[in-house]
């Protein structure tokens, strides 16, 4: 490249800052060539390095599957994960229903919603007696209540 193009062409400062700084010429010979202050050629390269994506600002990258069926995934610069579009049809999904996440540990556990519902049932069946409704118990507790309430 010839200096002397760059800094005599109809670029824009700014441009000629950028130009002549891909060719590997200093900051502060890119001032003196152009005329201008180190602190103007600085600004100029500063602020385009900050416009420029860093490799935590982009998005995360497409999973990659591993064996056993498992997923590779990325955190993304807001600690968004990008799910596969396969994973989320074998859950059900369809956009906009929420996904249960469950952590254990390290680990995270991706539900569809229907699953979490079945879990939470099972759960309640371990608990609860064979024969005894929930329902009936609640209505006859607040009966109690009411009555205690009432009469004293």
């Amino acid at each position: 490249m010839n200096v002397q193009q760059v800094v005599s062409s109809p670029l824009s400062v700014s441009d000629k800052i950028r130009r002549l700084n891909e060719a590997g010429i200093e900051r502060a010979e890119i001032a003196r060539l152009l005329g201008k202050r180190y602190q103007h050629v600085r600004n100029v390269l500063e602020a385009d390095r900050l416009k420029r994506p860093s490799r935590k600002e982009t998005a995360p990258s497409e999973a990659r599957p591993l064996p056993g069926g498992a997923f590779r995934l990325e955190v993304g610069p807001r600690g968004d994960l990008l799910v596969p579009a396969a994973l989320l049809d074998g859950l059900g999904l369809s956009p906009g229903e929420a996904v249960i996440v469950q952590t254990g540990g390290e680990q995270l556990t991706l539900m569809s919603g229907a699953a979490s519902l079945r879990r939470a049932r099972a759960l309640i069946r371990s608990i609860v007696p064979d024969g005894v409704s929930l329902s009936d118990s609640l209505i006859e507790d607040r009966r109690r209540e009411t009555e205690i309430d009432g009469n004293g």
